[in-house]
């Protein structure tokens, strides 16, 4: 799901930048957007002339989160039959927008195109954009300004020099999750068990009468 959804937003915007530089729409031209390569993580090594999309981090909407972690209920259609339901569980991708081009100005004028195409489109439904992976009912994009600890502290940890780039947090990125069907066993015999206990008792005599005649 993660994975799926990082995918479309890469594509989305590879597709709105070849718009507005007026490149090959059927992709016979490198990307303008693409998701950062797995082999060049360790160390990161981003590709001249292009944005490279890189994932800084997977969290929990607490906003959305349902009240009662862990839900059961009975199954209408069997009265036999219990389900247990794990609520669902809402994510929120910060995704890092990285533009290097070897002219600095183009670099910030298409990442400006990016801000401008998520302006434009600040939330995708599968309603209004077809094209929406299966699994993926809303997805909304949040623009991250970042402070200036922020942006130092996310460079060290990249490894890299500052390149120009923004984040964007997306949110609603929902997990469903599973469920699970119990149906309780039928009894087939009860087993039972007695354990005799001991008991002691102390039995007495009645005592003796003795029994005189003048």
């Amino acid at each position: 799901m993660i994975g799926t959804t990082i995918s479309y937003i890469s594509k989305r915007v590879d597709s709105h930048l070849r718009m507005v530089n007026q490149k090959d729409k059927d992709g016979s031209s490198p990307p303008l957007a693409a998701l950062i390569d797995g082999a060049q993580l360790d160390p990161l090594v981003l590709p001249l002339g292009t944005i490279s999309l890189l994932v800084v981090d997977v969290s929990e909407d607490r906003e959305f989160r349902d009240a009662d972690r862990f839900q059961r209920r009975i199954s209408t259609a069997e009265s036999n039959q219990i389900e247990n339901h794990y609520p669902d569980l809402h994510l929120d991708i910060g995704l890092l927008f990285v533009a290097k081009f070897k002219d600095y100005d183009r670099a910030w004028n298409q990442l400006a195109h990016v801000i401008g195409f998520f302006q434009q489109h600040p939330c995708f439904d599968a309603q209004h954009d077809l094209d929406l992976p299966n699994g993926i009912g809303r997805l909304a994009a949040e623009f991250c300004p970042q402070s200036l600890k922020q942006i130092i502290d996310l460079w060290s940890a990249l490894k890299i020099s500052p390149h120009p780039a923004v984040m964007y947090r997306f949110r609603l990125l929902t997990i469903s999750g599973p469920l699970r069907n119990e149906q309780p066993l039928p009894i087939k015999s009860v087993q039972t068990k007695f354990t005799p206990q001991s008991h002691s008792f102390n039995l007495r005599s009645p005592p003796l009468v003795e029994t005189r005649s003048n």
